[in-house]
């Protein structure tokens, strides 16, 4: 459910994220489990940046508030991606909503 980032792309992506979501008024919350870019409050009160997942051979994947925080409990809502190494998993958290086609 949470896709899996290099290190050193997570870090660029939650840093942004992390300074967006505070130029917004957002405040940070707690780590979650894995999950160490959170917010107080849920995902439908906030203002959320839009994302967009560009891939090596430029298509890209502009996601949906939904596709990129998680509610975690009631009052808490963090980034649904987490560092990894040097391989990223895209899990179906960012997948939710949109189609695949195949050439």
């Amino acid at each position: 459910m949470i896709t899996r980032l290099p290190r050193e792309v997570y870090a660029a992506l939650s840093g942004a994220v992390a300074e967006v979501m505070k130029g917004r008024g957002a405040v940070s919350a707690p780590t979650f489990s894995i999950l160490d870019t959170c917010f107080r409050r849920s995902l439908r009160r906030l203002t959320v940046p839009t994302v967009e997942m560009v891939f090596q051979d430029g298509a890209a994947l502009r996601l949906a508030a939904a596709n990129v925080m998680i509610d975690v409990d009631e009052v808490t809502t963090c980034m649904g991606f987490a560092p990894t190494g040097r391989v990223a998993i895209i899990d179906n958290k960012q997948q939710e909503t949109f189609s695949l086609n195949f050439i």
